[in-house]
């Protein structure tokens, strides 16, 4: 029973602390309105619902959806202006709400970015607004910011992702695959492998063929959350196995302590039997010698 015990606690200890360790490593925390945005933006490219779209049309999808599956952060302020306004040389740094400088590391150093207009949006499209690119910005305003062409097409890069070639020759992805790398992307130390995503498209692939409208079908979130789902078990499942493995590096340790559980716990049941008060323990000479008397 001890043992039982012992080992139930250990399970408890292991799964707990793996546990733990999944849901501090995930950097983003992906719900369902992120799926929605996500399919939102991917029905802009794919009107009739094929289910893929061009590679290049990617970066730009990825600037104009919002974090954490694209690139487009949450409201910030304009702090500083910089430049000659429409110029090459203009340039604006942002605060976000919690009080800090929007940043980039260059040279392992953290600089204030230096956002450029094109990177800019504003936070609710208005049809009396102008243009982002004839509109006066000036401090204390909010808007929102994305990553420059250059940077958003180093990131697909960056994301690996397998591309098919039509018929026509152009090159396509698909909206699953695209999906799981989006979601990849926004967590840290987190690998998906290409099982898991086969797996997934044959559970969900007869379920979006022939749906033409991606905004609002919950197959299409469906499958996309059961991706980040798998995803995070894992992620819970590599930790466990790694716990585990350290726990049975100090088996001798392990043992040794239940062996002490098992001692302890057998001294409980079994206590030594007390003497009474003027009793003394005889030796077992001195025995005899009484047995032999009362013999005679």
């Amino acid at each position: 029973l001890v043992v039982t015990y012992t080992l139930l606690n250990v399970c408890i200890a292991v799964i707990l602390e793996a546990w733990e360790n999944a849901e501090t490593t995930e950097g983003a925390n992906i719900k369902e309105e992120a799926m929605v945005a996500y399919c939102n933006e991917w029905q802009k490219y794919d009107p009739d619902g094929k289910h893929y779209i061009a590679l290049t049309d990617l970066p730009t999808l990825l600037q104009e959806l919002p974090s954490p599956l694209g690139f487009l952060e949450p409201p910030a302020t304009i702090v500083e202006v910089h430049g000659t306004p429409g110029a090459e040389d203009e340039y604006f740094v942002l605060e976000t709400d919690d009080g800090s400088v929007v940043s980039t590391m260059e040279g392992g150093v953290a600089v204030p970015r230096k956002v450029l207009r094109s990177e800019l949006r504003f936070p609710k499209t208005n049809v009396d607004q102008p243009p982002m690119e004839k509109a006066t910005l000036m401090k204390r305003m909010r808007v929102r910011y994305t990553k420059s062409t250059a940077q958003a097409q180093a990131e697909v890069f960056r994301m690996q992702l397998k591309s098919q070639t039509t018929k026509e020759g152009m090159h396509v992805v698909s909206f699953l695959p695209t999906a799981v790398a989006c979601a990849h992307r926004s967590f840290n130390n987190l690998s998906i492998n290409e099982d898991l995503l086969g797996r997934v498209q044959e559970q969900v692939g007869d379920k979006m063929a022939g749906h033409t409208d991606i905004e609002f079908h919950p197959a299409k979130i469906l499958a996309v959350m059961l991706i980040v789902r798998q995803a995070r078990c894992l992620l819970f499942r590599e930790n466990m196995l790694e716990k585990l493995k350290e726990y049975q590096k100090d088996k001798a340790g392990f043992l040794k302590s239940i062996e002490k559980h098992k001692a302890a716990a057998a001294a409980k049941l079994n206590p030594p039997k007390e003497e009474t008060k003027g009793e003394t323990k005889q030796k077992p000479e001195e025995k005899k010698d009484v047995e032999t008397k009362k013999s005679k």
